[in-house]
């Protein structure tokens, strides 16, 4: 018995620890994964839907119970039925004026405010003016923003780079993005000209 356990110590000793490894990465990943309220709710998650309902409410706590210490980008936070910012420890850093916020991407955030959409920095101050009907993130210097009920994206200064005629856009990846235009798809670059002209039901690509 000693010999055979000798002869296979190595792996023995894989088949005891392996587990207890993944267990301990499962608490780990478990207590460090963020859950508080946000653009994307996970919703088979229940601690976080009862989180999400404590924060809605005003509860800047329950914004913060979920996050890893170590977690230093501002945290939305809702107070009294508006959004703003609060940092790790719960001081607010970014007032709480806004109707709906979205996370900082490239330092910089779409903030709805009265009805329009625009983007602050990290000092709440407006980088581009609420002059839109939708904004989203800022991914690749560039973000796509809806006006008048047509697509187009925006360069940090609050310009178009891309003038609003698309019924429907995807952000950049990779230097193209996905619209849509007379209800059919292409694929675009950065100066607005088409790579895969808008002939397709659907499109995808990597």
């Amino acid at each position: 018995m000693l010999n055979l356990f000798a002869k296979h110590k190595i792996k023995f000793a894989i088949a005891f620890v392996l587990p207890i490894l993944a267990f301990g990465f499962n608490i780990y990943y478990n207590t460090n994964k963020s859950e508080i309220h946000t653009t994307n709710p996970n919703k088979q998650n229940n601690k976080y839907e009862i989180l999400k309902e404590k924060c809605n409410s005003g509860d800047i706590k329950a914004c913060l119970d979920s996050y890893p210490l170590k977690y230093k980008k501002p945290i939305q936070a809702k107070l009294n039925g508006k959004w703003g910012f609060i940092d790790k420890n719960g001081e607010i850093i970014i007032n709480p004026i806004f109707d709906n916020i979205s996370n900082f991407k490239e330092n910089l955030a779409s903030v709805n405010l009265n009805g329009k959409w625009g983007f602050i920095d990290k000092n709440g101050k407006f980088a581009i003016e609420a002059n839109f009907d939708w904004a989203w993130d800022f991914k690749e210097d560039l973000a796509s923003v809806r006006l008048n009920g047509k697509y187009g994206f925006i360069d940090k200064n609050g310009k178009f780079a891309i003038k609003p005629i698309f019924d429907k856009v995807y952000s950049f990846n990779q230097g193209i993005a996905k619209v849509k235009l007379n209800e059919k798809w292409g694929l675009i670059d950065k100066n607005g000209n088409f790579i895969v002209e808008p002939i397709f039901d659907d499109i995808d690509y990597y």
